[in-house]
């Protein structure tokens, strides 16, 4: 829901936090909630379906609490380069171990193997990169492994033609 973020930091931000809105920005408020209707409601009246107005809100609730999670981080932090430091450290930490479950444990090789890839992977943010390229790398393996035992059945060796045999370009099918 465009706009359901803001308008829910501003709410939380004034019952839970203490923060005090004034009356332009309780103003600003209204427009989007008027904004987010008539998004939601359109012209006609009629509503979008609840599964997608569910998702957007519950999303507009998910960016809400890490907006306000890091509001009140940073001002009770002290430091907010320190604070964004530290949730940048926490993340990617958080990254790698996920990262290296999903690899089983291939991550340093990988690393190793394409390490430009991987630093413009970090700073482009584009997240789970390396697990993507690992996992079609272990596709692309495992349709090659097919292709070979397919190979190696007698009919193929004797004619090396996989459409006489039945078999496919990729070895995948079955006699």
């Amino acid at each position: 829901m465009r706009g359901g973020a803001p308008v829910l930091v501003a709410l939380a931000a004034s019952t839970l936090a203490g923060e005090r809105l004034h009356g332009a920005q309780w103003s600003a408020v209204g427009l989007i909630c008027a904004g987010g209707a008539v998004l939601t409601f359109g012209a006609s009246g009629r509503t979008g379906s609840r599964a997608s107005t569910l998702l957007a809100l519950m999303a507009a609730v998910l960016i809400a609490g890490y907006t306000l999670v890091d509001g009140i981080g940073v001002r009770r932090s002290g430091s907010p380069a320190a604070y964004t430091a530290w949730i940048l450290i926490l993340g990617a930490l958080g990254a790698i171990a996920v990262s290296w479950r999903r690899t089983e444990g291939r991550l340093p090789a990988y690393v190793l193997q394409k390490p430009g890839l991987v630093l413009l992977g970090g700073a482009g943010g584009g997240g789970g990169g390396a697990a993507r390229d690992l996992d079609r790398v272990r596709h692309c393996n495992r349709r090659a492994a097919a292709a070979r035992a397919h190979d190696a059945r007698p009919c193929c060796r004797r004619q090396r033609d996989r459409t006489r045999c039945g078999g496919d370009a990729a070895g995948l099918r079955r006699q």
